[in-house]
Parts: structure tokens; C-alpha cells; sequence
């Protein structure tokens, strides 16, 4: 998982997508992995907060 802590992608337009460890938490929560599902989104909340952005939920 070497990309787990990247920002998410651009190529020099505006685009807002969520970081690659929100993905890889939404694929083990699918998978029933829910401990390691945590940790993805909790890796993709401290990037997003790096990066001065949300990941776009509500509640």
C-alpha cells in the first residue's frame, strides 16, 4: 500500500476526491473487515486534516 498516505490525485484542475486510504477503507468494509476498515478512515481523516480539507461527510 505505498500510496496510502498520498493526498488525493490532481492534474491541475479542481476536482474533489477523497484520499486513497478512504478508498482502501471503504473496499475492507465491503470485505467485512471492519477493524482495518477503521484504521484506513481513520488515516484518510489525518490527511485530509494535513491538507486543510474534509473528506465530505456529514453527521
Amino acid at each position: 500500500m505505498p500510496h496510502r498516505d498520498a493526498p488525493p490525485p490532481s492534474s491541475g484542475f479542481t476536482v474533489a476526491i477523497r484520499p486513497v486510504a478512504y478508498t482502501l477503507g471503504e473496499l475492507a468494509r465491503l470485505l467485512g473487515r471492519d477493524s482495518e476498515a477503521a484504521t484506513h478512515f481513520a488515516r484518510a481523516a489525518t490527511i485530509a486534516e494535513r491538507w486543510n480539507s474534509s473528506l465530505g461527510l456529514t453527521g
